[in-house]
């Protein structure tokens, strides 16, 4: 999908001031030269299950995010009874402590093997 001038500018704006501003200004540029368009439609769309409300859930709340505000990270981690990380970075967590994140991930995964699943990775 091709973007006006204006929407261009938009962008850089966004993803040097509030995006990725916690990254390196190489990495900002590739973020907006990677980063596509939402999909609309997507935000009007009624989701029927929320696997939240019958599996374990993690969250990891980007204490210096602009994009969205940490406090509202922590409420749906709250509403969601997930386990949380709270990292001292940008709206892009996973790209500024990607160590971190995957820890998380793992974390989450670990937790979400059954007896036999353990016994097995041993």
């Amino acid at each position: 999908m091709k973007q006006s001038p204006e929407s261009v500018a938009k962008n850089i704006v966004l993803v040097h001031g509030a995006f990725a501003e916690g990254l390196p200004m190489a990495e900002r540029k590739l973020a907006l030269a990677v980063q596509g368009q939402s999909y609309g439609p997507m935000f009007d769309e009624k989701l029927t299950v929320a696997a939240w409300k019958s599996k374990p859930s993690w969250a990891v709340i980007s204490a210096n995010d602009r994009m969205l505000p940490p406090a509202m990270e922590e409420s749906a981690a709250k509403t969601m009874g997930a386990v949380t990380t709270t990292l001292p970075t940008c709206h892009t967590a996973m790209l500024e402590e990607p160590a971190k994140v995957a820890a998380v991930i793992d974390d989450a995964a670990k937790a979400a093997l059954t007896p036999a699943d353990r016994r097995r990775s041993r």
